[in-house]
């Protein structure tokens, strides 16, 4: 019995060792994996954790982040606001944006994203000029003059200043970047990977929660 009870603790002591041993999570680190901004960009989501996501159709790496993003976003449910923000970093960029913003005005920014990207980076066809795009625009039942003139009106032009204002307040350098609750960002290049830009996201949502 004396035997029996030894061995028994060792083998005790002995799970026990394993278990420590085993792996830890490390939490995302402030300045490596998100950073924190200086002034926040926006006033967050209210009740639920606001998420931005600042992107460009012509980036390969936004293409690639469709998909998990939308099963990340899946999965959430109702615990986020999602909002896209086409950055206008530059000139081309800046046109995409307009193309996006007249699309949601007219209501059919979600049902076309899918397609543009499929369209850039499957078809090759950068859809550079407000032509392109108002032609891309009418497979949705937009008419492209029409389309073409909200590109330059007034409700197009007031979501690319707030545009503007978000991706220069949010410091990011380049696209994909996320920001959560206007005071945090990251990205899969911070993070490390798309992956573990997802898992550091749930960690800053969590983080925002009143």
């Amino acid at each position: 019995m004396e035997s029996f009870t030894r061995i028994a603790a060792t083998l005790i002591l002995a799970l026990a060792g394993l278990v420590l041993a085993l792996p830890v999570a490390a939490e995302p680190a402030e300045g490596i994996d998100y950073v924190v901004l200086d002034e926040p960009v926006t006033d967050g989501g209210g009740e639920r954790v606001e998420v931005l996501e600042l992107f460009w159709y012509g980036c390969p790496h936004c293409y690639h982040l469709e998909e998990p993003l939308q099963a990340w976003l899946d999965r959430k449910g109702e615990a986020v606001r999602f909002e896209r923000i086409p950055a206008p970093f530059n000139e081309e960029w800046a046109r995409h944006a307009r193309a996006y913003y007249a699309a949601e005005l007219y209501g059919v920014a979600d049902e076309a994203h899918a397609a543009f990207f499929r369209r850039v980076h499957e078809q090759g066809d950068h859809l550079h000029g407000r032509d392109d795009l108002a032609a891309f625009y009418a497979d949705y039942g937009v008419e492209p003059a029409e389309f073409r003139r909200t590109m330059g009106g007034f409700g197009v032009n007031t979501k690319m200043r707030r545009a503007q204002r978000i991706a220069r307040g949010s410091g990011a350098d380049g696209v994909p970047a996320i920001i959560i609750d206007g005071r945090y960002r990251t990205s899969p290049s911070r993070a490390g990977s798309r992956e573990a830009m997802l898992e550091v996201m749930d960690y800053l949502i969590e983080k925002s929660r009143p």
